[in-house]
């Protein structure tokens, strides 16, 4: 399905398409088409999401919402402290939807920017932004790159988060496909 869609939006044969991964393992286009397109796929339970962008990174992450009995431990590791504290004022039910809701925001804007789970979630606050965020979320100088995280709408049981550098809303197209490279609105 990727190489369908990023062969669509180039205009070139999608077989021909090359990749290569960057220094933590995200993947970008190599070759003739280099730098012409931003895209990030992620897949959980029966669900994907791919992300396509021309202007800047992008990270998407989908997690199929299944119980978790050490969610304790987990949110105690993925949350920041004033995070935390506000998990734990929520009912069970709510506690679970809010902590698959951070870590989707939170992974989605390591994705984006080639981090993936290298990094500690806690240390990024995905609602406010990454105002202490770990080094890969900084520029050259030092200074926090600017995010645009969405929560986006997903298929019950799911959550799934987007997160880029483009300062306006992206625009989101659903798509489903089989097993064969043919998409369909």
């Amino acid at each position: 399905a990727l190489r369908a869609i990023l062969g669509r939006e180039l205009g070139c044969d999608p077989r021909a398409l090359a990749f290569e991964e960057g220094v933590h393992g995200k993947p970008h286009l190599a070759g003739a088409q280099r730098g012409a397109l931003h895209f990030n796929v992620a897949h959980s339970g029966e669900r994907g999401l791919i992300a396509v962008a021309r202007a800047a990174p992008v990270g998407v992450d989908v997690e199929q919402m299944r119980p978790l009995e050490e969610i304790a431990q987990l949110a105690e590791r993925v949350l920041g402290a004033a995070e935390h504290a506000r998990w734990l004022a929520l009912d069970a039910p709510r506690r679970h939807l809010e902590f698959y809701r951070q870590w989707t925001l939170k992974e989605a804007i390591l994705k984006a920017c080639g981090a993936g789970i290298t990094q500690t979630l806690a240390d990024i606050g995905a609602e406010r932004g990454p105002l202490e965020a770990p080094e890969l979320l900084r520029d050259e100088r030092g200074a926090p790159r600017r995010w645009s995280v969405f929560q986006m709408a997903a298929a019950p049981g799911y959550c799934a988060a987007l997160a880029t550098q483009d300062p306006g809303r992206p625009i989101l197209a659903a798509r489903t496909w089989s097993g064969s490279s043919s998409l369909s609105p």
